[in-house]
Parts: C-alpha cells; sequence; structure tokens
C-alpha cells in the first residue's frame, strides 16, 4: 500500500488487522494496546460500545480484532484525525462493526444517551497546563486536557451508558484518587482495577479500571500488568497481550 508522505502502516499482530498512522500526529502505544485488552476482557460479545477520544481508532480496531461480534462507536474531536480512522475503519473491513463520529464529547447527542453497554476511553492524561511543553495543536490536544477534562468524560459516558454500563479507562496512576472521586461523585462503582509497571520493582505509572454505573460496591484487583523482565525485554504476560508468544491469533 502507498501512502502519503508522514504516514505509516503498522501491523497490529492479530489476525492480519493493520492501522495506518500519522507520524506527526499522536500514535498509539502500550497504552491502547493494554486498554484493548482489559476493555476486551470486561465486555460482552454484541456489546454496543462507545469510544470517547477514539484517536485514529486505534482500540477500537484492537478490540475488534480480538472480538468481531461488538458494534463500536468512536467520537473524536479533530476532523483530520477523524477522517485517519474511517481509512482505519475501510481498510480492515469493519464498517459493518464500527463507525465514528466528529465531534466535541460535549456536544455528543441525544441520540447516543442510555444506548451503550460500555463506553472506553484513553484520555489526555495531562490536566490544562500541566503536561510537558507540546508546540504541535494534533498532539497536545492527545495529550493535555482542552475543550473537554476528566470530569466531562466522566458526566458523558454516563449519560451515554445504560444502567449497570461500564466505563473502561486507562489513565496515569498518579491521578487515581482523582479519578476514583470523580466516578464516586457522578454515580459509578469501581468494579476492577489493573496496575501497570514499567518493571516489578517499580511504582504504578498506569492504572485501567472499569466502573459500573449506578453498581455495586465490590472491586475486584486484579494481577498487575509488568511490562519489562530482569533481562530488560518484554514480560511473557506483555508479550501475550500484544500476541507476540506464538500462542494468540496470528
Amino acid at each position: 500500500m502507498e501512502l502519503e508522505e508522514g504516514y505509516r502502516l503498522d501491523d497490529l499482530m492479530i489476525g492480519g488487522f493493520r492501522l495506518i498512522q500519522n507520524t506527526r500526529q499522536f500514535c498509539f502505544g502500550t497504552d491502547s494496546v493494554l486498554l484493548a485488552d482489559f476493555a476486551t476482557t470486561h465486555t460482552k460479545g454484541r456489546d454496543r460500545i462507545a469510544e470517547l477520544c477514539c484517536g485514529n481508532g486505534a482500540v477500537s480496531v484492537l478490540m475488534l480484532a480480538r472480538r468481531g461480534e461488538n458494534l463500536i462507536c468512536g467520537f473524536e474531536l479533530q476532523k483530520d484525525v477523524c477522517e485517519l480512522c474511517e481509512r482505519n475503519i475501510e481498510l480492515n473491513g469493519l464498517t459493518e462493526h464500527m463507525k465514528v463520529v466528529n465531534t466535541d464529547l460535549k456536544l455528543i447527542g441525544k441520540e447516543h444517551y442510555n444506548l451503550y453497554d460500555a463506553v472506553v476511553v484513553n484520555p489526555p492524561y495531562y490536566s490544562a497546563g500541566s503536561g510537558p511543553r507540546i508546540e504541535d495543536d494534533s498532539r497536545r490536544l492527545s495529550r493535555e486536557e482542552g475543550s473537554a477534562d476528566l470530569g466531562d468524560i466522566i458526566r458523558m459516558a454516563k449519560k451515554m451508558l445504560k444502567t449497570r454500563g461500564k466505563l473502561i479507562m486507562v489513565h496515569r496512576a498518579s491521578r487515581l484518587g482523582e479519578l476514583a472521586a470523580l466516578l464516586a461523585e457522578n454515580g459509578f462503582a469501581l468494579k476492577a482495577l489493573q496496575c501497570v509497571h514499567a518493571s516489578s520493582d517499580s511504582p504504578a505509572s498506569l492504572v485501567l479500571v472499569s466502573a459500573s454505573k449506578q453498581g455495586g460496591v465490590w472491586c475486584d484487583v486484579e494481577p498487575p500488568v509488568i511490562i519489562s523482565g530482569e533481562d530488560g525485554g518484554y514480560t511473557p504476560q506483555l508479550l501475550r497481550i500484544y500476541h507476540m508468544d506464538g500462542e494468540g491469533t496470528k
């Protein structure tokens, strides 16, 4: 496939799925792969799923590569990024299972309210003005809260979810306290928590959470994800998640 200058085609290492990425914009990383794996575990076949801040579609495509029965609607603020997501939907033959809407998440229409079994989101990690300086507008919007903050994301997810629906998210571990408080404030119960560590002796850098709209009070704290082993390479756990262990779907 011949692509425009500045674009690349990545093999997602599962089921022959691929992703076109614009190297001048935000490109998906390990957090997106972990979120897709975690979200697939915490949803069911035929669930109707929304992905907020969907970017070029990496998380949704990875979820559909793992389980192709779901129906996913992505929502993305940036028009050119949304168009790239549409290209990736078509590239992978997912037009019957996925679509994308170009909109500010605070302006998502009422036709999407009380509709979804799960809302998945890999949000900007930094509050406005607190992250590393990024000159490029597109990259900054992907990394730093702008027109919508973490509270806005949670409030919109609440509107979009059915009762007992799940909000599934990855975020910086340092914002877990804020995240838990906002979830409780908006009527969500934390149901599953998984910490992500760069190595077995390092503090958590990320958290994966699943919270239920109007759910009960119990919460499963799952075994942590360890990215690198003592030899500096990926752990068997991470290789399995990436489908690089020789046992996953190729």
